[in-house]
């Protein structure tokens, strides 16, 4: 439901383990997509990779890379429809 997303990223912000309004965990959904991006570097290293996904998996996932929490999704740029974003290998900082 559209009309909850301000509700549960300030939830997140607070706890991202919460599951509140039966939503996935922030954290859940960061470790279950960066264990597929490393199973992928792992299997196919040296290649590259687009992922498609829901707007708010992509931001969660990207946080491993800025290094910081799950909770913090929403401080980082906002992801547009169809938007190409330049994810380079860091340590995947897992929680």
């Amino acid at each position: 439901d559209h009309e909850r997303y301000g509700d549960v990223w300030a939830i997140d912000h607070d706890n991202d383990e919460h599951t509140e309004f039966g939503v996935e965990a922030a954290s859940a959904v960061r470790r279950r997509t960066t264990a597929v991006l490393r199973d992928l570097e792992k299997n196919h290293s040296g290649k590259i990779f687009v992922i498609v996904s829901h707007g708010d998996a992509l931001q969660i996932t990207q946080t491993a890379f800025a290094g910081i929490e799950p909770a913090m999704h929403r401080t980082l740029q906002h992801m547009n429809p169809a938007q190409v974003r330049e994810l380079l290998p860091l340590c995947l900082n897992e929680r």
